[in-house]
Order: C-alpha cells, then structure tokens, then sequence
C-alpha cells in the first residue's frame, strides 16, 4: 500500500490571506478513486483495485507454455546424474589402482 502525505501552509506568505485547497484524482484504467474529507480535517484519497482475474470459457486456465521445457529439464537432470555416477566410478577405480 502506497502512503503519501502532504501538509500545506493555510495561508499565502505574500499577503496573508487564506488559501482554498482542493484535490482530483485523475481516471486510472482498473481502479476506482474515492476522496474522502476537507480542507481543515485533511483529504484522505483510496484508489481501490477493480480488474478481477478472467478465465476462459472452458472454466479453465490457457496454457501458457511453462512445461514446454520440463522434458528437456528432466533430460538434462538425467545426464548430469550419470556423467557425476561415471565421475565417481572412475575416480574410485583410480585410486584403487593407487593404492596397489
């Protein structure tokens, strides 16, 4: 949540008389603006969130391609565990060929 503050001085310093504010919210696409409040007790402006998620009409979700690529993580995942099995059966057989 987004907090801002401003405090103004009630009178112009150049002739003393007192100053009329006012506030506007300008039209966001999505959100609803309400102002709330005056000039003595301060403005209090909420920008409320209207947008709500959509579904298609199946009542599902689309597809969006994120487990196009799961194949080929798992791919790469069983490789790597291999070439690390076969690291360590040749380092293993080195040593024991050291040790003799």
């Amino acid at each position: 949540m987004l907090h801002s503050q401003f405090t103004a001085n009630k009178y112009a310093s150049y002739d003393g008389h007192r100053i009329k504010y006012t506030i506007a919210e300008d039209v966001l696409e999505g959100y609803t603006a309400s102002i709330a409040g005056d000039m003595n007790s301060g403005f209090v402006v909420t920008n409320t969130e209207t947008t709500t998620t959509t579904t298609t009409s199946s009542g599902t979700t689309p597809k969006t391609g994120d487990e196009s690529r799961l194949l080929l993580y798992l791919l790469a995942m069983v490789i790597s565990g291999a070439v690390l099995v076969c690291v360590i059966l040749v380092y293993r057989a080195r040593t024991k060929r050291q040790k003799k």
